[in-house]
Protein backbone atom coordinates (compact mmCIF):
# COMPACT_ATOMS: atom_id res chain seq x y z
CA UNK A 1 0.00 0.00 0.00
CA UNK A 2 1.32 3.22 -0.97
CA UNK A 3 -0.07 6.74 1.06
CA UNK A 4 0.85 9.80 -0.61
CA UNK A 5 -0.12 12.78 2.09
CA UNK A 6 1.76 15.20 2.83
CA UNK A 7 0.76 14.67 6.77
CA UNK A 8 2.58 12.20 8.67
CA UNK A 9 -0.17 11.28 10.89
CA UNK A 10 -2.37 9.51 7.57
CA UNK A 11 0.42 6.55 7.38
CA UNK A 12 0.42 6.11 11.35
CA UNK A 13 -3.08 5.42 11.06
CA UNK A 14 -3.26 3.28 8.22
CA UNK A 15 -0.42 1.12 9.78
CA UNK A 16 -2.23 1.04 13.76
CA UNK A 17 -5.66 -0.14 11.47
CA UNK A 18 -3.94 -2.35 9.18
CA UNK A 19 -0.79 -4.09 11.03
CA UNK A 20 -0.15 -6.96 9.07
CA UNK A 21 -0.21 -4.73 5.76
CA UNK A 22 3.31 -3.46 4.17
CA UNK A 23 2.93 0.06 3.95
CA UNK A 24 5.34 2.95 2.64
CA UNK A 25 4.31 7.03 3.04
CA UNK A 26 5.79 9.84 0.61
CA UNK A 27 4.98 13.53 1.33
CA UNK A 28 5.20 14.44 -1.65
CA UNK A 29 3.38 14.28 -5.41
CA UNK A 30 7.45 14.31 -6.43
CA UNK A 31 8.41 11.23 -4.59
CA UNK A 32 5.13 9.61 -5.17
CA UNK A 33 6.00 9.21 -9.42
CA UNK A 34 9.69 8.21 -8.47
CA UNK A 35 8.83 5.34 -6.45
CA UNK A 36 5.89 3.86 -8.47
CA UNK A 37 8.82 3.86 -11.43
CA UNK A 38 10.65 1.12 -9.53
CA UNK A 39 7.45 -0.21 -6.92
CA UNK A 40 4.55 -2.02 -8.24
CA UNK A 41 1.40 -1.04 -5.21
CA UNK A 42 -1.89 -3.10 -5.23
CA UNK A 43 -3.31 0.22 -3.28
CA UNK A 44 -2.76 3.86 -3.28
CA UNK A 45 -4.27 5.80 -0.74
CA UNK A 46 -3.92 9.52 -2.25
CA UNK A 47 -4.18 12.72 -0.52
CA UNK A 48 -5.97 15.30 -3.08
CA UNK A 49 -4.74 18.25 -1.34
CA UNK A 50 -1.04 18.85 -1.60
CA UNK A 51 1.34 21.80 -1.30
CA UNK A 52 3.40 20.76 -4.37
CA UNK A 53 0.84 18.60 -6.84
CA UNK A 54 -3.28 17.24 -6.12
CA UNK A 55 -3.49 14.10 -5.77
CA UNK A 56 -5.70 14.26 -9.42
CA UNK A 57 -2.30 15.36 -11.25
CA UNK A 58 -0.58 12.86 -9.34
CA UNK A 59 -3.05 10.36 -10.70
CA UNK A 60 -3.18 11.44 -13.87
CA UNK A 61 1.01 11.09 -14.16
CA UNK A 62 0.78 7.91 -12.57
CA UNK A 63 -1.40 6.46 -15.29
CA UNK A 64 0.86 8.45 -17.97
CA UNK A 65 3.93 6.83 -16.35
CA UNK A 66 2.44 3.31 -16.67
CA UNK A 67 1.63 3.95 -19.94
CA UNK A 68 5.13 5.05 -21.14
CA UNK A 69 6.61 2.15 -19.18
CA UNK A 70 4.19 -0.24 -17.83
CA UNK A 71 6.33 -2.72 -14.76
CA UNK A 72 5.90 -6.28 -15.18
CA UNK A 73 3.28 -8.15 -13.07
CA UNK A 74 4.51 -10.30 -10.18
Amino acid sequence: ILVVDDIMLTGEYLNYLLPEQDITQVTSGQKALEIVKRQRFDLIFMDIQMPDMNGMQISTSILEQEKQQPLPYL
